[in-house]
């Protein structure tokens, strides 16, 4: 049906998952979908989670082969403390965070430490966490006008184009 509307469009198929104790077993029967079928698993945690969880659920899908990417970083506190987010991504995890989090115009705290971790190269990716239009729309053009203005254009190309696609073709990045 998409090719039909735009025959140069592709749609993949993924879901965010919300980490759990038999995720694995759900990635491996397909109960739960990779992102575009490469080993990329998109994970998200409760906001309450601590830091020793998310580390173990990363040791957990790296071990069984799979590579996981952070949903909505800026949502855990618990990665704000210095090093967190570098020993996540050294033991394997992708970080993915909100564009709108880099405008985030009614969280001023929260959008200085988003522009950190773009700037200090500690973001992999950014969605617009859209869920429905009229709920949730995409809100990304005050955050692209930021990181063309503030970032280096290769910043800006490796998150919006360079990552997003290696991810897709299943390649590390």
């Amino acid at each position: 049906m998409a090719g039909e509307i735009a025959p140069d469009l592709t749609i993949y198929s993924g879901e965010e998952l919300f980490y759990h104790d038999g995720i694995v077993e759900a990635l491996q029967s397909g109960r739960a979908l990779s992102l575009g079928g490469t080993r990329y698993v998109l994970i998200e945690f409760s906001t309450t989670v601590s830091y020793k969880e998310i580390y173990q659920a990363v040791r957990q899908l790296t071990l069984a082969g799979y590579i996981p990417v952070l949903a909505h970083i800026e949502r855990f506190t618990c990665l704000r403390k210095s090093g967190c987010i570098e020993e996540l991504i050294q033991a394997g995890a992708y970080m993915q965070m909100n564009f709108s989090s880099l405008s985030g115009i009614n969280h001023p705290v929260e959008r200085i430490w988003c522009r950190k971790a773009v700037k200090k190269g500690n973001v992999h990716l950014l969605g617009s966490d859209m869920h429905r239009l009229d709920y949730r729309p995409p809100e990304i053009k005050k955050a692209v006008d930021w990181l063309l203005k503030d970032c280096k254009r290769e910043t800006f190309e490796r998150l919006t184009y360079y990552q997003p696609k290696k991810l897709l073709n299943g390649e590390l990045f």
